[in-house]
């Protein structure tokens, strides 16, 4: 699913993605009664992601869509509405600035290419609301597997899950977006879902994206790249790895647009 690519002399690490896009109208309907009131249970332990670039556009962005008399329900539907805003499908014209960065802070990365871009696929819009929602103070976290498509068939993808009392709710504002797109109007059908619900979801797996916060470690708690440390490297692509024996291999980082 990721979509930078990793070559070197001898080795080649291949991440894939899907591509499309365009503009979503103005939401119509409203989430189901019972978000509100399982959302509102939480206890809030905000969490940032650690990459500084990310961090200051996470803190933007609440800043334009919180105010301080939302409820918990609230915010996660602000966060949610954002992203459907300006909805558009596709490889994010912000996916080269920080691609150095995309093995170390993968979820972070692509959280920043669509917050950048105004554009993105499934591991980057489900990316940029974990981001989103964890500054909250939500346990969210992106999940890979597969998603039944109209035609019964099941391709790749990725959404984001906020775990509450040990239970998975499902949130995926890409396929939330693309469905938008073709009716006309926001219908919330996959905001704070059960499996059980939304049975075209299969093989879901925590990805590296962003660790669940009950198995964040104080050492990943302590794993920084500030935004002045990231910018000496933005826009780059290759970089140099001594391997054990003292050899040097060139790798170079680059993006799938197909």
């Amino acid at each position: 699913m990721p979509r930078r690519i990793l070559t070197a002399a001898a080795s080649l690490l291949t991440l894939l993605f899907l591509l499309a896009g365009t503009v979503l109208p103005a939401c119509a309907a409203q989430p189901a009664a019972n978000a509100k009131a399982l959302l509102n249970t939480v206890s809030l332990q905000p969490t940032k992601t650690g990459f500084g670039p990310t961090d200051d556009l996470v803190s933007k962005v609440l800043a334009s869509v919180l105010k301080p008399d939302m409820d918990n329900y609230q915010k996660v539907k602000a966060c949610y509405d954002y992203l459907l805003k300006d909805y558009k499908y596709g490889t994010s014209p912000a996916s080269s600035d920080y691609a150095l960065y995309v093995f170390d802070f993968p979820g972070p990365v692509y959280a920043y290419d669509v917050l950048q871009g105004k554009q993105g696929v499934c591991d980057d819009y489900a990316s940029a609301f974990a981001a989103l929602t964890r500054a909250i103070g939500f346990n969210t976290y992106v999940v890979g597997g597969q998603a039944r498509r109209s035609d019964g068939t099941y391709s790749n993808h990725a959404w984001a899950v906020i775990k509450i009392g040990g239970t998975e709710y499902l949130f995926d504002p890409q396929i939330e977006g693309a469905n938008a797109q073709r009716n006309g109007s926001v219908s919330y059908n996959w905001f704070c879902k059960t499996y059980a619900e939304k049975t075209g979801y299969r093989g879901g797996k925590t990805t590296d994206y962003f660790k669940p916060l009950d198995q964040m470690t104080a050492a990943d708690r302590a794993r920084t790249v500030s935004t002045a440390e990231a910018n000496r490297r933005k826009g780059q692509n290759t970089y140099r790895v001594v391997n054990p024996d003292g050899s040097v291999s060139t790798y170079t980082v680059h993006v799938q647009t197909a």
